[in-house]
């Protein structure tokens, strides 16, 4: 019930993560530095893994069970061989905290954004204007993303043990859309 596409292009997930908690948690306030914190390590790290857990359970149960004795075994003795798309919703409550933390951090981002645009425009310096006007503009598409990602990650994190997701296939589709194309603008614009 998932891709095997969406994992393995995933794989970097986790030293993506990892990097971050070395590398993007900043020293100033608390808030912030909590909220970088649940991103990459809940978000990144703890999503990753437990997406690539599942991917690898998948793999292994589409082998001949006969083959592989021992490994089933011990699967099924860890509770884990019918497990995947549970453990695959648990990482979707992981894509939630990721999420909420990123909205946070956007907002943030906004809030500081506000004070050097206002200076700028007084100053008259109208590069360093387009530039943080560019940036006001991706940081509020990127949170147009963050909040078509909210549902899709309680949808999808609901349908643990077999459940329904809360939203139809319209709306699911709608939402992925939204997102997929917000998060594409981004790239592009953090790229060009």
């Amino acid at each position: 019930v998932f891709s095997q596409a969406r994992y393995v292009n995933r794989i970097y997930g986790i030293p993506d993560g990892a990097e971050g908690l070395v590398y993007d948690v900043p020293a100033g306030p608390t808030g912030e530095r909590v909220a970088k914190m649940l991103v990459h390590g809940i978000g990144a790290v703890g999503y990753h893994v437990l997406e690539n857990t599942a991917l690898a359970i998948m793999i292994i149960r589409k082998c001949n069970p006969e083959r592989i004795p021992l490994v089933r075994e011990w699967l099924t003795r860890k509770g884990l061989w019918d497990a995947a798309d549970d453990i695959d919703a648990l990482a979707q409550w992981c894509w939630l905290v990721e999420a909420v933390g990123k909205l946070y951090c956007c907002i943030l981002g906004l809030q500081r954004l506000e004070p050097k645009i206002k200076a700028a425009k007084e100053r008259g310096d109208k590069a360093e204007l387009y530039e943080l006007v560019r940036e006001k503009h991706t940081i509020m598409i990127d949170t147009i993303k963050l909040f078509a990602d909210i549902p899709l990650a309680i949808h999808y994190g609901s349908t643990y043990k077999g459940r329904p997701g809360m939203l139809g296939g319209r709306w699911v589709g709608i939402l992925g859309f939204i997102g997929s194309l917000s998060q594409f603008i981004v790239r592009y614009r953090r790229c060009a």
